[in-house]
């Protein structure tokens, strides 16, 4: 079936639907009193069990909603290579995040949020020091991500502005980019974020973060708003210095 995205979509008892999504195949069913949402990663289905499928109680009218939104979890970019930012310069980036694609109910508030599911598979991985970090998802950097591409309905391009505000060369290998208090807007062509702007002051300093909260272009509509709201500046550790995986248990 073609996805409208925050489209209600209503279904008759027993009526079964498909959805191709990316990587994803999501196939929902309407039962007595209950949704059945099964997922399964098309790409990994020879590597990984589907899983198994949810049932959701709700007697409410059969309808949902499919909304897209940002991962739960950090994103952090990995590079092969280190990245250097010269002093007092910036650098601007394109970030494509896979879209994650929650299911609401008839009405699109979170606490009617039913289940969500990645587009397309993400690894985990682990940001910061093994007793203080933080869990996370990883993206492997690449070149492409320093162009201002044409949308799409598969990602999520999220803006970032990196600022060396330091009186050294910075040079990190990974960085954080916490897409949690992130909006998610639609455009003609497809989904992006609002801005993050990372000020980078030194190696033992931890980041200035600013979130662009400026009023909604007319060419966009906001979709999903953050999973958790932040100020519009608020501080935290943004990089990474150290090719070393962390230990963790």
């Amino acid at each position: 079936m073609r996805l409208k995205w925050k489209t209600p979509i209503e279904f008759k008892m027993d009526e079964s639907t498909v959805f191709d999504i990316g990587n994803s195949k999501i196939t929902v069913q309407r039962k007595t009193g209950r949704w059945q949402i099964e997922h399964e990663n098309i790409k990994l289905s020879q590597l990984i069990k589907k899983d198994a499928p949810k049932n959701i109680y709700a007697s409410e009218k059969a309808v949902i909603h499919i909304v897209p939104a940002l991962p739960p979890l950090p994103v952090v970019l990995k590079s092969n290579d280190k990245i250097y930012l010269m002093p007092r310069e910036k650098m601007n980036l394109f970030v494509p995040v896979p879209v994650w694609v929650q299911f609401y109910g008839p009405k699109v508030k979170q606490e009617g949020l039913m289940c969500e599911f990645a587009s397309d598979h993400l690894s985990d991985t682990w940001f910061g020091e093994p007793q203080s970090g933080e869990k996370a998802y990883s993206i492997h950097f690449n070149d492409s991500f320093f162009e201002n591409r044409t949308l799409n309905q598969l990602t999520i391009q999220c803006p970032v502005e990196i600022h060396n505000n330091s009186d050294e060369k910075l040079e990190f290998h990974r960085f954080a980019l916490r897409v949690f208090h992130l909006s998610v807007f639609q455009t003609e062509d497809g989904f992006k974020s609002n801005k993050t702007k990372i000020v980078y002051t030194g190696e033992e300093q931890i980041s200035d973060i600013h979130y662009d909260k400026k009023q909604i272009p007319k060419n966009q509509q906001l979709i999903n708003p953050p999973r958790t709201e932040a100020g519009s500046k608020f501080l935290g550790r943004s990089f990474s210095f150290s090719t070393k995986p962390a230990i963790f248990s």
